[in-house]
């Protein structure tokens, strides 16, 4: 919300800090608390993949099958939110 006022501070504030708001006009009152702030919190979110093989028949002696795999957690998340760049 700082970041986004530029009354408050007049340097590393994002570029849409001179947006007009709900397209009408710029904010000029200090640390205003309005919605224009809030954004759609929904997202998609993959969070555990794991991919493996199994043998069967690996040829050694003592070892009658074996499992390789290879597993991501957090992998990615889809989201709505605008990335704001600072200035």
């Amino acid at each position: 919300m700082m970041l986004e006022n530029p009354t408050q501070i007049q340097y590393n504030v994002l570029k849409t800090a001179f947006d007009k708001v709900y397209g009408k006009t710029q904010l000029k009152s200090p640390l205003e608390f309005n919605s224009y702030y809030i954004e759609q919190g929904d997202y998609w979110k993959i969070d555990n993949i794991t991919l493996g093989y199994n043998f069967n028949r690996t040829g050694v002696k003592y070892i009658q099958s074996a499992r390789i795999y290879a597993s991501v957690l957090n992998a990615f998340i889809i989201t709505g939110y605008k990335a704001s760049i600072p200035k």
